[in-house]
């Protein structure tokens, strides 16, 4: 869930410093900005790519418990047969 909120904050971000990027007028304030911006991208795909990744895991979780179970069992009762030796 906070994979979501986190999400749409990076994508806030990234939306507002897009729209400072295109109004700024200095050198130094856009270098500045498309750094930033590039960050918050960068940040964005990791996000995504964590979120992915904990999708599969999920789904392999899922389709573990969905098999068949194995029991261990102890056996007691040793006969030796008299055809074996």
């Amino acid at each position: 869930m906070w994979h979501l909120l986190t999400s749409f904050k990076l994508e806030e971000d990234a939306e507002e410093l897009s729209s400072l990027l295109a109004s700024a007028s200095r050198e130094r304030t856009k270098g500045a900005l498309a750094a930033e911006l590039r960050k918050v991208e960068t940040e964005m795909s990791v996000e995504k790519e964590r979120r992915v990744a904990d999708d599969s895991k999920d789904k392999r979780a899922a389709s573990a418990t969905s098999r068949t179970a194995a029991y261990d069992v102890q056996i007691k009762n040793f006969c030796k047969s008299p055809t074996l030796t």
